[in-house]
């Protein structure tokens, strides 16, 4: 749909393979949208094993995400395999994505620390990753692909 709606109604010459363009760009917000939302209700859902077991509170949030990566990365081979069926070589700019990935990563690690003591104090949280996802739909780039 995007690629249809994009290529035929709002033509952008500088972008020439945008089904791949946008792929890369739906399954990274997809994780980070992801990532967010199921680490900020994190410990409220796993409050029966928070109250039983003595650890570290920060490895449920930091374990969601980690979890997230993993159908990132699997999502991310999906697209290696589809931009190398389009025909496009690879080049040295394909090598930006491996700092890119680390920082989103980060980033989404550093929201899982803080978004969780939010959502304890404050049970409204939950509604900000929903409302962060609405714009593409929810859930919908990670059934494309």
């Amino acid at each position: 749909m995007l690629t249809s709606v994009f290529k035929n109604v709002f033509p952008n010459s500088s972008i020439t393979n945008y089904p791949a363009f946008a792929l890369i760009g739906m399954i990274s917000y997809n994780f980070f949208g992801l990532a967010w939302s199921s680490s900020t209700t994190s410990i409220t859902y796993s409050a029966g094993l928070v109250k039983r077991v003595r650890m570290m509170r920060e490895i449920i949030p930091i374990a969601s995400v980690l979890a997230q990566s993993i159908h990132f990365f699997i999502q991310f081979v999906l697209v290696l395999i589809f931009v190398g069926a389009l025909g496009l070589p690879p080049t040295r700019e394909w090598l930006w994505t491996i700092p890119i990935v680390s920082v989103e990563l980060v980033c989404v690690g550093s929201l899982a620390l803080l978004c969780p003591a939010f959502d304890v104090y404050l049970r409204d949280t939950r509604r900000a990753g929903k409302a962060q996802r609405a714009p593409l739909g929810g859930t919908v780039p990670a059934k494309i692909i």
